[in-house]
């Protein structure tokens, strides 16, 4: 075979098996359609209640919700806490630093006693 007639070939190819997806896809559609739920607009006409044991999750969902707020916030201020903390720690650190280096400058500099 000739290049031209081997891309022809693939042209070919490619073709059947689009049309066979299609084919694919239409039959997958009708067949959905069978399983009977109702149209979309009939559904939105009938709303239906939540089953007791979906109500039941759907409330614990929102507590367990309200628990990971709380929480989540209690993180948050707890950083904040800590952070202040260290900047309070490291101040102290500092100022003790400058206090002992003004007591050996005050220790140096004080006159020393003499014998009597």
């Amino acid at each position: 075979m000739t290049e031209r007639g081997l891309r022809a070939a693939g042209v070919g190819v490619v073709l059947v098996l689009a049309v066979a997806m299609v084919g694919v896809g239409t039959i997958i559609a009708r067949l959905g359609r069978l399983g009977g739920s109702p149209a979309p607009a009939t559904a939105a006409a009938l709303p239906q209640p939540p089953h007791p044991a979906v109500a039941q999750l759907e409330g614990r969902v929102d507590t367990l919700r309200a628990v990971v707020d709380s929480i989540s916030a209690l993180d948050d201020s707890l950083t904040r806490a800590t952070a202040s903390t260290d900047s309070l720690i490291d101040r102290a650190r500092l100022v003790n630093q400058r206090l002992r280096s003004l007591d050996s400058t005050a220790r140096r500099s004080r006159p020393r006693p003499t014998a009597p």
